[in-house]
């Protein structure tokens, strides 16, 4: 397998909105957000914005289940939130983000997370990272006494917790977790590449090879995708032709 195309199967239409089913076959996704963008000349344009590649022997499990419906208002998700709280975007704000999801991928897709994480914070950065499982990174930012190790709050216990504090900080954050999530449940969007084009996508193996050359083939772009990925894998030919009009260009 040394070439792969990525179809945007929902055609421009947030998932919400869309009337997409997403078949429960094996296959490699990358999702994000459909954001409201202003151009240089100013005129607002909708463009898919990545936060993460990756892959499943049961797409509609994953990207449903799994990702959309912890993602949305009311999902008790723990993955790490970066600030996607606006109604419309800049590129410059979306460079931001990109930058601090590049330092996160770099940094912490290893062991002790929370270290490292808040000694990349106490150097000015990771500024649009807003929720981290563990509450002690609320409680740095908040400028609180640590707590227990491994005190790990989902999205919806986080912005519990946080509303108890009752500080404007802390109110602050609670307040951007949620428009995050709201924009995640209006806006979420993703590109797949299926086995109806005649690929053979039964092997994890094969799959982990194309998610890494997809995430690869994103960085080319200055886009920064936040999931797990192998490294040293076959080269691959991932083609985004038919996203391209769609896609962020920074």
């Amino acid at each position: 397998m040394t070439y792969v195309k990525f179809v945007d199967v929902l055609k421009g239409r947030p998932y919400a909105a869309g009337h997409y089913k997403i078949p429960e076959v094996p296959g490699v996704y990358i999702y994000g957000l459909l954001l409201d963008v202003k151009s240089a000349s100013g005129k607002m344009e909708q463009k898919f914005c990545p936060t993460a590649v990756g892959e499943s022997n049961k797409l509609n499990t994953r990207l449903d289940k799994q990702k959309y419906k912890l993602y949305k208002s009311g999902g008790k998700g723990v993955k790490e939130l970066f600030d996607f709280s606006h109604l419309t975007y800049t590129r410059v704000m979306l460079k931001q983000n990109y930058s601090d999801m590049r330092v996160y991928d770099t940094h912490l897709n290893g062991r002790n997370k929370l270290t490292k994480l808040i000694g990349i914070m106490s150097k000015g950065r990771m500024n649009d990272l807003i929720y981290f499982q563990d509450f002690n990174f609320f409680n740095h930012k908040l400028g609180l006494p640590t707590i227990a190790k491994k005190d790990n709050k989902n999205h919806i216990e986080a912005i519990s917790e946080l509303r108890k504090i009752s500080s404007g900080y802390s109110n602050l954050f609670a307040d951007t977790i949620e428009k995050t999530k709201k924009t995640y449940e209006d806006r979420f969007y993703f590109v797949l590449a299926l086995e109806e084009q005649a690929n053979d996508f039964k092997n994890k193996r094969d799959r982990e090879n194309i998610e890494s050359n997809a995430k690869f083939a994103l960085q080319e772009k200055n886009i920064f995708t936040t999931e797990k990925h192998r490294k040293n894998v076959p080269k691959i030919s991932i083609d985004l032709s038919e996203i391209e009009n769609i896609l962020i260009d920074l």
